[in-house]
């Protein structure tokens, strides 16, 4: 059972065809885009993406927008590293200034690196991804006013370095 005040939560254990329930009993309800579910989740089931292109869409109608604070979370287990792109692994929002919120990874330039976009900005963990295979929790915390904050398996990154722009 999902922790009382929370806006969303979708567990995976089990299969819906093309819908996943919203865990808190909210009307939030996701569309399978394109992925698979897997019975070998990290804590149950989860969903097997093979492109950037498959997602699970909802309604976000009501979740935190601009400087709102916000946490978000994701189990993942990325069994490759890519050479050249990103990997938006939650996300939420329109790409329009100070309504984007989302996680993911940076592969470009060899980086390997999380990242974590809000108000149109992207900032990148010094934290990289160097073994495939292997289950991780990421955590992404606003406060507000600027303050982020992005844990990897329960441990605060050792920093960020702004980047600007689109991803």
């Amino acid at each position: 059972m999902p922790e009382q005040g929370l806006l969303v939560y979708y567990s995976f254990d089990r299969n819906g065809g093309a819908s996943v329930p919203d865990d808190t009993g909210g009307n939030r309800t996701g569309r399978v885009k394109g992925a698979t579910w897997v019975a070998d989740g990290a804590r149950g089931g989860a969903y097997r993406f093979d492109s950037n292109a498959q997602c699970i869409l909802a309604d976000d109608t009501g979740l935190p927008r601009g400087d709102e604070p916000r946490t978000m979370s994701v189990w993942i287990k990325l069994n490759v590293l890519y050479p050249e792109m990103t990997t938006g692994l939650l996300t939420y929002g329109s790409h329009s200034y100070n309504h984007l919120s989302g996680v993911g990874m940076d592969w470009r330039n060899g980086r390997d690196q999380y990242y974590f976009t809000q108000h149109g900005g992207v900032a990148l963990s010094r934290q990289k991804m160097t073994q495939p295979g292997q289950w991780h929790h990421l955590a992404y915390v606003y406060e507000g006013e600027g303050r982020h904050h992005l844990y990897v398996d329960g441990k605060p990154t050792d920093g960020m370095s702004e980047l600007h722009g689109r991803l």
